[in-house]
Parts: structure tokens; sequence; C-alpha cells
């Protein structure tokens, strides 16, 4: 049977780039190992959780200069916030902290792309236009030598919101999409 992956869902989905912290009522979440993010309308990404179940008002405050919300970044900002998704929820209430990691990235002309392949990425080439589209998307055109020595217009579409990197070493395993650095 497959498992399924339950979706985080977010009122306010704006995310931090790195780690991004969220405190739900209850314990439902608790042990939650993964979950579904929605980053956009009709993209989700898939993040691993740490969670952890505490009193509200004893949340350790280093969390919450994580919190994914600037406004719950304090326990007052996000008591409020609560207290308005929750009816029932008072400061003396359980909560879960669940802590995810997103890698944020606005792609920048000059940067190199990378596509993925059977053997990790794959450099493609040199990005020539960046155009900004919606919710976090954008149109990338890149210009790349293939194996026959041609070169070659791509264009593909991509999130912010991703998996890439841009500490590429080159001659090492590449692990992203993008590099800012000259070949």
């Amino acid at each position: 049977m497959q498992e399924i992956i339950p979706t985080l869902k977010f009122v306010n989905p704006t995310f931090r780039n790195g780690f991004n912290v969220t405190v739900r009522f209850g314990t439902k979440w608790l042990n939650q190992r993964s979950a579904l993010i929605q980053v956009a309308p009709e993209y989700k990404r898939v993040v691993t959780l740490e969670t952890v179940s505490v009193q509200f008002n004893k949340i350790d405050p280093s969390y919450l200069m994580f919190e994914h919300d600037e406004s719950c970044r304090t326990l007052e900002g996000l008591s409020k916030v609560m207290k308005q998704l929750y009816p029932e929820f008072t400061d003396e209430s359980i909560v879960t902290v669940a802590i995810f990691h997103l890698n944020s990235h606005i792609p920048v002309v000059g940067e190199y792309v990378y596509v993925p392949d059977m053997m990790g990425p794959v450099c493609v080439g040199e990005i020539q236009e960046v155009i900004e589209l919606h919710d976090g998307f954008w149109e990338i055109h890149n210009m790349g030598k293939y194996n026959s020595g041609d070169e070659k217009w791509g264009r593909f579409v991509a999130h912010q919101i991703t998996d890439w990197y841009d500490n590429i070493g080159y001659g090492a395993n590449p692990q992203g999409w993008f590099d800012r650095r000259a070949r």
C-alpha cells in the first residue's frame, strides 16, 4: 500500500530561504516525518519535518526566529494568529513545532543551467534571459553546446522554491541546477 504524504497547509504561504518553522495546534503533526508544502496554487514540494510538542507559552524563542510568517516571530504575534485560526486555542495549549528546509533561488542571467540526468545534473548552458511569470515561476532561456558541438537554445519553466543550490563544484558531484560562477 502506498503511503500518502499529508499536505501542510498555510494561510500565509511565505517562506524563508533555508530553515522554516510552523507551529500547529495539538499533536496531529508530531512524529510526522514528511509533508507536502503548497508553495504556489498548483505547485507542492515534499519536505522532511522535524517536530517537537510543547506547551505554547513555553516555546523556545530560538524556534520563532525561523517562523515562516514574519508576523509570527514573537510569542505575542504567533498567539494572535493561532487564536484567529483555532478558536479553542489558549496560550497554555499543547502545540507542535514543525521545522523544515526550503531552498529559494531566483535565476540570474549569466548563471549556468544544469538539468537532471541519470548520472547527476548535466550542464546545458548559460542563462541568456529570465522572464518572471507568476507565483514564483520563471521562464528561463539558455544557450548551450551539445555533444555534436552545435549551440542550441533551450527554454524551460522553473519555480524559485527548488532543490537547486548555487555551490556546485566542478569536478565534484554537482548537487543542483544553477551556478553563479563563470566557467
